[in-house]
């Protein structure tokens, strides 16, 4: 329990475990704390979920080992994570503006970060999955699952790894709308924003350039 001005306040929360239920109660006592808590760590043990979600089925597998595609994950997953947060933070905060939002960057990254709480518990998954069927995660297509005798419980761990996904999402919302001051749907409009604004515009003329210069390229090969 802490004291202050003479009054007892309530315990404080474990935001491992209630961000899961109490995201928006869970944010502002980080935010009022130290909101740079835990931030980094999270960030790049998220980037190494993802990336190591992104990765199965890619065909890895079948020239590199599992266990160097897991550390080449662990090693890429967690720079491209730090960076991801930084980039979409800020990405966050400069459209916020527009919708009147409160919180600084730094607040902005805490409710980020710490939204990946039940994505980074989702690594947990990993150690069924790669037990039961091993390199063929990592394999072209569902190469040689099918016929492995663990392939039912395939779908439930999978599955279960898209609920927490989901799960993350909506904390997010959560998280971002309390220290921006806003609605659930507020939140979600500042994420929409950043899509529109520039993840779409960047798409497209990436997609463009590359049109282009694989035209150029093509012409000067005939």
């Amino acid at each position: 329990m802490r004291q202050g001005g003479g009054h007892t306040t309530t315990a404080e929360l474990n935001p491992w475990v209630s961000i899961w239920t109490q995201p928006r109660a869970t944010i502002q006592q980080i935010v009022d704390s130290d909101p740079e808590q835990s931030v980094l760590i999270l960030a790049g043990i998220s980037g190494f979920a993802s990336t190591l979600d992104s990765v199965r089925d890619t065909g890895l597998g079948d020239g590199i080992p599992w266990f160097y595609i897991v550390l080449i994950c662990a090693l890429i997953g967690s720079l491209l994570g730090i960076a991801g947060l930084y980039v979409f933070s800020f990405l966050l905060h400069w459209t916020g503006k527009w919708l009147d939002g409160r919180a600084s960057q730094p607040f902005i990254r805490a409710a980020g970060a710490w939204a990946q709480v039940p994505i980074i518990w989702g690594l947990l998954l990993w150690v069924p999955l790669i037990a039961l069927f091993g390199q063929d995660l990592f394999r072209s297509g569902s190469f040689g699952l099918e016929s492995n005798p663990f392939f039912p419980y395939l779908f439930p761990i999978v599955s279960t790894g898209i609920v927490l996904g989901v799960w993350s999402l909506v904390v997010s919302l959560h998280c971002l709308a309390q220290v921006q001051g806003f609605s659930v749907w507020k939140a979600l409009g500042n994420y929409v924003l950043v899509v529109a604004v520039v993840v779409i515009p960047v798409t497209v003329i990436v997609v463009v350039l590359l049109t282009i210069t694989l035209g150029i390229a093509g012409s000067s090969l005939m």
